[in-house]
């Protein structure tokens, strides 16, 4: 039955063969696998970074935009701000302990305007008023000075 093949017509790989190539590929992958999820893990924190700092200037946003037309504010803390804008009373305060930014108006009931906010500093002169808001989560800090045009 020999006789009826011809010798040199086997092909294919030999063991060793196999061997060598799938302990090239398995080295290949040992020394791609890190860089492909440090790939992964680069591509979740810049768009958590993203998203806090959108969610940041949202906020940062809001606030600058009810405080220039204030006609009075009162600074009941460092984090805590009240102000009459536009014959409302609004509040803007950080609940620290929760992360959790604030605003109500005319005294009704908290409306969250933020979340990931590890601190909320106002300040001023009395002519204006600086804004400086941290997002821990991402060690990004935001600032703005308004100043309110409707002032006494």
């Amino acid at each position: 039955m020999n006789a009826l093949l011809p010798t040199d017509s086997f092909e294919g790989f030999t063991l060793i063969e196999m061997v060598i190539v799938i302990t090239i590929m398995s080295l290949i992958m040992l020394t791609a696998i890190p860089a492909v999820s440090q790939i992964f893990m680069s591509y979740i924190t810049s768009t958590r970074m993203v998203k806090y700092d959108r969610d940041g200037f949202v906020a940062m946003s809001r606030i600058s935009k009810e405080l220039i037309p204030a006609s009075a504010f009162t600074l009941n803390s460092a984090n805590d701000i009240s102000i009459t804008s536009i014959g409302k009373e609004i509040r803007f305060w950080l609940d620290a302990g929760n992360e959790i930014l604030y605003r109500s108006e005319d005294g009704g009931a908290d409306q969250i305007l933020s979340r990931n906010i590890s601190d909320l500093t106002f300040t001023t002169d009395g002519n204006y008023i600086t804004i400086l808001l941290k997002i821990n989560e991402v060690g990004l800090d935001l600032r703005t000075t308004v100043y309110p045009r409707n002032l006494p």
